[in-house]
C-alpha cells in the first residue's frame, strides 16, 4: 500500500494515533534505506573502475603510422568513457626487427617482472602475434586478467578456441572496393600495378587481395611488384606505361629480405611512380596516396577502446562475443588530387577530402567580423566625442590649470605624464613624455597614431590593455616599445588608471611613462651572455668528449691488448698475475674514460634520437643508483629539434644524478609525452624531498642551470617537493622551439 493510500484509509479504519505515528516511523525507515542502498550501489559502481590498470601490447613499435592512429583513437575513447582515471601501459613489442624464441622468453620474463606488482585489470593484444604471445604466456604473465584482441579478421578468429576471458574487435580489410573507387576516377585503365612486401603480415594481405582482384582481371592486366629489392620496384614504378594505376597494400620487408616501414614505403612509392598511387589503409593518406576505401586504425582503436570499458565496468568478457564493426572510411589527398589532375566532382558523395588548404573566409573570416567590430565600435566612439564634445570643455579648462604642477612633479621624478578624455581625440602629455615617445615639444598627441609608433609586436597587446582600463574604469601597467623617428627602438613601461568623468559617461585616462631601455637592454645582455655560456659549456662538454674517446681511450684499448699478449708470452710464471692485474686495470680506465666521455656528450642522442638515449641514461643509472627507474614515452617526434632534445636529456640527467646521490629513492619514474604542440617530461621520485622554501632561497647550480636550459628554448619548468614525499619535476618545451 502506497504512502498515499496509508493516509486516505485512515479515517475508515479509525486507526489510533499509536498505529499512525509507527507507519509514519516505518515509512521514514523504508525510505532512509532506499536512499543509503542507492547511494551504497552508486559508490559500488564508481569504485569498480576507480585506478583502472590497462595493459596494451603492440606486435611493432607505437611510432609506427598506423599504430600510433590506433593508440591515439583507443586512448581517447577509453579516458572518455570511463567514470574514474584509467592508466594505460603501453609495450612495443617490435617483431618486424627482433622474432626468435630467445627475444620472446626474454620479452615475457621482462613483463613478468616489470608488471608482478601491477594490478592489471584488462590486457589489450593488438595484431595477431601480439594476441598468440598473451596466450602463449598466460602461465607467466596475466594469468586470469581479462583480454581483448584487435587487428584479427574473422577467418583467423574462427580458427582459434579462445579461453572464455578472451574477446575482441574482429578486423574487416577490404580490397576490392578501393579498386572499383580508383577505376571510377579513371575510367580509362587498363593496368593494374600491385605492389606489397615479403613478410608474413604482408603476404597474408597479398592473397586476401588476389583473391578479390580475381573478378577484375578480366578487364584488367594486373603486375604483382612483390620479390624484389625495393630500390628495384621504384625503379619499375618509374617507367610504367599510360594507364597503369598502383595498388599499394604493405611493406614490412621487401623482396631482398630488409626490415621497412610501410608508410615510408608508400612515401616512396608515390615520389618514384609515373602514375596515381591508391592505398587500403587511412594511415597512408599523407603519406603519398591519393586515397580510397580505407581501413581506419583510428575507428578501430575506438570500438576496442569501448569493449574495453564495458569490462571495467564490471561485465565479463564471456558475455560479449567478437564483434567486425565497420570501420571503413573514404578519403583522398587533396595535394595528390592537385597532382594527377582529379577534379572534386569525379569523387564520390561521402568521400573526405584532406590536406585542402584553407579559403580565404574560412581562414580570415574571424578577423574579418573583428576588424569590422572594431570599425563600428571605433566609429560609434568617434560619433559620441563629437556629440558631447561641448561638455567636456570646462573639463578641459580645468586641465589646462593643473597642466603646469603636473609638469613640475613629472620632470622632478624622470617621468612623462599624460591625461586623456576620451571625449577628445586629442592627448595631453608632458614635455618629459613627449621626449620619451619621440614627438617634437610642438606635436599633437592621438591616441590611433601613437599606436603606430608602438612596435608591431607589441601593438595589439598595449590597445588590448588600454581598452580593457577604458571599459572596466581600473588601472593598467604594461611594458612596449615604440620606434622613434630613424627607426631607433626604445623601452618604455607605463602606468596609471581610468576614472569617470562627472556624470557626463566619459572617462579620463592618467598614467606616467618611464624610459627602461637601459635596463631592458642590460637583462637582454645578460640573457645572451647566459645562452653563449650554456652552448659554450655543451661545445666545450662536445670536444672533451671527443678527445677522451677518440684519443685516450683508443690508446687505452690498445695498451689493454699489448698488456693481454705479453701475459700469454712464456717468461716468469710470477710476473704473469702482474701483467694481468695491469691489464684489468688498464680495462676498467678504459670503460670509465667511455662513461665518462659518454656523460660529457651523449652521443646516442644525436644517432638514435631523445627516447633512445633517455631510455639508455635510465638503464645506465639503475645500474649505478640500485634504484628502479621506469621510463615511459608516448608520441614523442624521432625529429625533435636539437637545441630542445639536449635541453630534456640533461635535464633528466641532473634529476637522475640527484636521486642517486641525495634523495635516497628506491623508485623513480622518467615521462616523455607529446601534448598538443610541446613535449612534456616528468621526472619523479619517492625519496626524501625537500623544503621548496629553503631552495628558493638558495638554489643550487643544477636548479638554476636547468631553469636557464628551459628558457633558452622557450618552455616551462616547475618543482614540486615535500619533506619525506618525494620530488617531481616538470617540464614543457615547444615542439617547434628554434634550435
Amino acid at each position: 500500500m502506497s504512502r498515499w493510500n496509508l493516509k486516505m484509509a485512515a479515517p475508515q479504519h479509525s486507526h489510533s494515533s499509536e498505529e499512525v505515528r509507527r507507519t509514519t516511523l516505518l515509512l521514514s525507515a523504508i525510505r532512509l534505506s532506499s536512499l543509503a542502498l542507492l547511494f551504497f550501489a552508486v559508490s559500488v559502481s564508481s569504485i569498480g573502475v576507480r585506478g583502472a590498470q590497462v595493459l596494451v601490447l603492440y606486435d611493432e613499435r607505437t611510432d609506427m603510422a598506423g599504430l600510433a592512429m590506433f593508440d591515439a583513437g583507443f586512448s581517447q575513447e577509453v579516458r572518455a568513457a570511463s567514470r574514474e582515471r584509467v592508466e594505460i601501459f603501453r609495450e612495443p613489442m617490435d617483431l618486424s626487427r627482433f622474432d626468435s624464441p630467445a627475444y620472446r622468453a626474454a620479452l615475457r620474463e621482462f613483463l613478468r617482472a616489470k608488471y608482478a606488482e601491477k594490478k592489471i585489470d584488462v590486457a589489450v593484444a593488438v595484431m595477431q602475434p601480439a594476441l598468440d604471445f598473451l596466450l602463449e604466456s598466460t602461465n607467466a604473465i596475466l594469468s586470469s586478467v581479462p583480454i581483448v584482441f584487435c587487428g584479427i579478421d574473422r577467418t583467423k578468429a574462427e580458427s582459434q578456441k579462445f579461453p572464455p576471458r578472451v574477446t575482441g574487435i574482429l578486423l574487416k580489410r577490404e580490397f576490392a572496393p578501393t579498386l572499383r573507387l580508383a577505376s571510377k576516377i579513371h575510367p580509362d585503365t587498363k593496368r593494374i600495378a600491385v605492389v606489397a612486401g615479403t613478410s608474413e603480415f604482408d603476404r597474408q594481405l597479398l592473397d586476401q587481395a588476389r583473391a578479390e582482384f580475381a573478378p577484375f582481371e578480366s578487364r584488367f592486366k594486373f603486375t604483382y611488384y612483390t620479390k624484389q629489392p625495393l630500390g628495384e620496384v621504384l625503379a619499375e614504378l618509374s617507367r610504367l606505361p599510360p594507364r597503369t594505376l598502383v595498388l599499394y597494400t604493405t611493406m614490412f620487408r621487401d623482396g631482398a629480405g630488409k626490415a621497412c616501414v610501410p608508410h615510408e614505403v608508400a612515401e616512396r612509392i608515390s615520389a618514384s611512380a609515373n602514375a596515381p598511387v591508391y592505398g587500403f589503409l587511412d594511415q597512408y593518406v599523407g603519406h603519398g596516396i591519393v586515397g580510397g576505401r580505407l581501413y581506419s586504425l583510428g575507428t578501430h582503436g575506438e570500438a576496442a577502446a569501448r569493449l574495453v570499458t564495458q569490462i571495467l565496468h564490471g561485465k565479463s568478457p564471456a558475455e560479449i562475443p567478437p564483434r567486425e564493426p565497420d570501420t571503413s572510411v573514404t578519403q583522398f589527398d587533396w595535394r595528390q588530387m592537385e597532382r594527377w589532375k582529379i577534379k572534386e566532382s569525379q569523387l564520390p558523395s561521402e568521400g573526405v577530402i584532406r590536406f585542402r588548404p584553407p579559403s580565404f573566409w574560412r581562414e580570415h573570416g574571424r578577423l574579418v567580423l573583428v576588424a569590422a567590430a572594431l570599425i563600428l565600435v571605433q566609429a560609434w566612439v568617434i560619433g559620441g566625442l563629437i556629440l558631447h564634445r561641448a561638455r567636456t570643455r570646462r573639463a578641459e579648462d580645468k586641465l589646462v590649470e593643473s597642466e603646469k604642477s603636473m609638469n613640475l612633479a613629472a620632470d622632478a621624478a624622470h617621468l612623462g605624464l599624460v591625461v586623456w578624455n576620451t571625449s577628445e581625440a586629442r592627448m595631453w602629455t608632458s614635455a618629459n613624455w613627449k621626449e620619451i615617445h619621440g614627438y617634437r615639444s610642438d606635436d599633437e598627441v592621438r591616441f590611433e597614431e601613437l599606436l603606430q609608433r608602438i612596435h608591431p609586436e607589441d601593438r595589439e597587446m598595449v590597445e588590448r590593455k588600454v581598452k580593457d582600463a577604458l571599459q572596466k574604469t581600473g588601472p593598467f601597467v604594461v611594458q612596449h616599445r615604440v620606434i622613434l623617428p630613424g627607426g631607433r627602438l626604445r623601452w618604455i613601461a607605463k602606468s596609471g588608471r581610468v576614472e569617470p568623468v562627472a556624470n557626463n559617461g566619459h572617462v579620463r585616462l592618467v598614467g606616467v611613462a618611464m624610459d627602461i631601455t637601459e635596463r631592458m637592454e642590460a637583462e637582454e645582455a645578460a640573457r645572451e651572455v647566459s645562452g653563449k655560456l650554456i652552448t659554450a659549456q655543451e661545445d666545450e662538454r662536445r670536444r672533451i668528449a671527443r678527445d677522451l674517446h677518440d684519443d685516450l681511450n683508443q690508446r687505452l684499448a690498445l695498451l689493454s691488448v699489448e698488456a693481454d699478449l705479453l701475459g700469454q708470452m712464456e717468461q716468469q710464471p710470477s710476473a704473469r698475475p702482474l701483467i694481468q692485474d695491469i691489464a684489468s686495470q688498464i680495462r676498467s680506465l678504459s670503460s670509465e674514460i667511455h662513461k665518462l666521455s659518454y656523460q660529457l656528450h651523449p652521443a646516442k642522442l644525436e644517432q638514435l634520437g631523445l627516447v633512445s638515449a633517455t631510455r639508455a641514461l635510465c638503464n645506465e643509472e639503475v645500474k649505478v643508483a640500485r634504484t628502479v627507474i621506469e621510463f615511459v614515452h608516448s608520441g614523442v617526434p624521432r625529429d625533435l629539434n636539437k637545441a630542445a632534445a639536449l635541453c630534456l636529456f640533461r635535464i633528466v640527467q641532473e634529476c637522475l644524478k640527484n636521486i642517486g646521490r641525495h634523495s635516497h629513492a628506491t623508485q623513480a619514474r622518467v615521462e616523455l609525452m607529446r601534448k598538443e604542440g610541446e613535449v612534456m617530461l616528468t621526472v619523479s621520485d619517492n625519496g626524501d624531498g625537500f623544503d621548496m622554501a629553503t631552495v628558493a632561497r638558495h638554489a643550487g647550480l643544477g636548479l638554476v642551470g636547468m631553469r636557464e636550459r628551459v628558457r633558452l628554448v622557450n618552455g616551462h619548468i616547475s618543482f614540486s617537493s615535500e619533506r619525506g614525499k618525494g620530488t617531481q619535476v616538470e617540464v614543457r618545451v615547444p615542439i617547434a622551439a628554434k634550435g
